[in-house]
């Protein structure tokens, strides 16, 4: 799959599995600004868009090692 259709479905990903759940709640309620709520929502966007370019076979062991720490929380 090429780079900008990954993308793509990363953000469709990110739409459709996380932004429509209570963070929006949360978001509406002024518990999340709006610079929060962007930022949340780059994140998790990059974090889909690694994982799914991860998945797509472009690793080597050091990006699955990077995989196993995004999926695992640990790449902070």
């Amino acid at each position: 799959m090429d780079e900008k259709l990954l993308k793509q479905f990363a953000k469709m990903i990110t739409l459709n599995c996380v932004r429509n759940t209570v963070i929006e709640d949360y978001h509406a309620r002024g518990s999340l600004s709006q610079e929060e709520m962007k930022a949340f929502n780059i994140e998790v966007c990059s974090h889909i868009y690694t994982a799914l370019y991860l998945s797509e076979g472009n690793q080597t062991r050091e990006s699955g090692i990077t995989l196993f720490m995004v999926l695992d929380g640990r790449d902070k």
